[in-house]
């Protein structure tokens, strides 16, 4: 164990897939602004969002095993109606 060398007991992580969305630059720096000064990351935010969204409007497509419970995501989001 003396010899430097990191431990390779990290967990294996379940994401395994990406998505890549055009937003304007102002917002993606907003977004990703507002997130470091609520110690989140942009990442972890679009993925709670995706969960409740999944999980409110009732997707059945999705496997269940990958829906969180809506009493598990912590606040609301009140998403305004936006036009492109």
């Amino acid at each position: 164990m003396g010899d430097g060398k990191k431990s390779k007991t990290r967990k294996k992580s379940k994401k395994d897939s990406q998505m890549v969305i055009r937003v304007s630059v102002e917002d993606r720096d907003a977004f990703i602004s507002l997130c470091d000064e609520l110690d989140t990351s942009a990442s972890r935010e679009i993925r709670r969002f995706m969960k409740h969204f999944v999980a409110t409007q009732g997707e059945s497509a999705a496997p269940a095993a990958t829906i969180s419970s809506p009493s598990v995501i912590e606040g609301s989001f009140d998403t305004p109606e936006i036009e492109d």
